[in-house]
């Protein structure tokens, strides 16, 4: 007959419990509960009277909760997280075997994601710093902290000098700016790697229409990696999750305007954009879906006969608010002073959406944004 255990027994069972699990942990738990059950059993009662009893006890279950305790801490290092792989134009591959703590951005987009992902003091320079006062106004003190490379375009020598480990390119290259940036032997001199934000950078390798933002949350997945916020990258895409419209729903006609070096041809997008994908979430119908391009001038020939019911008015980023308004006031008065449009509907009825070209042709969290507001103004004429 099985001789029935004492109840004041019971930690020392617990204590035993707790070894077991722990088992495959150091070998000092074992020589402590070997210390601890080893100990002469003169009778259960003489056992816990005694001070040595008590303090085993209270050794056993410390030694086995520390044991247990390792379990839980040990995945969370840091050296677990997994590497990020970014991927260039071309199809290379670019690695990083653990989070980069000093990036260059080459515009306000990849450095207002940084700063949503909260990595804002991981990032030691920005181009196109002009916009960043213009950034929504949850991220816009943190941006104007971050030191200029390049009021506009990204100056050479600032880049190359900055200190930073990865430089993140919104474009294929510089000279899509008409710009000569640093080369791939000038990024190797400085101990730098360059990327992309593919959603907006890889658009001439495209071989579909744009029409979801399936590409800007790879973007921003692959940012979060860099920077070892895979969490919060996660919040921010399901941030941009929208409403889809209705398959049966009436689609107004679109066209997204941008300033132009001249006023011969408008600066407008094809079906190659992330404009386009917003426009088409929004529930309207971008009138140059047919055009296998991103941005492109068109001929204003070609915007009358799309004959759109809603322009969406865009102008960048600058360094002030006043700045931003002259030039949208400025691109208005155009639309309504040249006899070739003006007497367009939409510009006679005055159906203008303003918006930031940025957040219509880079990644971020604005896109949804846009998607949003468009929606509002285009639910108006169904």
């Amino acid at each position: 007959m099985r001789r029935k255990v004492p109840t004041s027994f019971s930690p020392i069972l617990k204590a035993l419990q707790l070894f077991r699990l722990c088992a495959s942990y150091p070998t000092a738990v074992y020589t402590s509960r070997a210390l601890v059950f080893n100990a002469p059993m003169q009778s259960t009662r003489t056992f816990f009277r005694t001070g040595v009893g008590a303090a085993a006890i209270g050794l056993a279950l410390t030694v086995a909760l520390a044991g247990c305790s390792s379990v839980e801490s040990g995945p969370q290092s840091s050296s677990a997280a997994p590497p990020a792989v970014m991927e260039l134009c071309d199809g290379t591959e670019v690695s990083f075997d653990r989070p980069v703590e000093k990036i260059a951005t080459g515009n306000t987009a990849a450095l207002e994601l940084l700063i949503r992902l909260g990595a804002a003091d991981k990032v030691v320079g920005t181009a196109w710093s002009d916009g960043a006062g213009a950034l929504s106004a949850d991220v816009r003190a943190q941006a104007e902290k971050v030191p200029s490379l390049g009021a506009r375009a990204a100056d050479k020598e600032k880049l190359l000098q900055s200190g930073a480990q990865v430089y993140i390119d919104p474009y294929e290259g510089m000279t899509m700016m008409g710009i000569t940036g640093p080369t791939a032997a000038d990024f190797q001199a400085a101990g730098m790697k360059r990327v992309v934000l593919r959603s907006s950078a890889c658009t001439a390798s495209l071989t579909a229409p744009v029409t979801t933002l399936d590409g800007v949350m790879a973007d921003i997945r692959s940012l979060a990696a860099l920077v070892g916020r895979q969490q919060e990258g996660e919040k921010l895409v399901e941030s941009m999750r929208t409403e889809p419209v209705a398959a049966d729903a009436i689609r107004p006609k679109v066209l997204y305007l941008t300033s132009a070096r001249n006023n011969d041809q408008a600066s407008t997008i094809g079906n190659r954009q992330i404009g386009n994908a917003i426009i088409e979430l929004a529930g309207g119908t971008n009138i140059f879906r047919a055009v296998d391009k991103a941005q492109f001038a068109s001929s204003w020939e070609d915007v009358v006969a799309g004959d759109p019911d809603v322009i969406v008015v865009a102008v960048t980023r600058q360094s002030s608010r006043d700045a931003v308004d002259r030039s949208y006031q400025a691109l208005l008065d155009q639309l309504k002073s040249d006899p070739r449009i003006a007497g367009l509907r939409a510009v006679r009825e005055g159906r203008f959406v303003r918006a930031y070209a940025e957040d219509f042709t880079l990644p971020g969290v604005e896109n949804a944004t846009v998607i949003r507001s468009l929606s509002q103004e285009l639910s108006k004429l169904r």
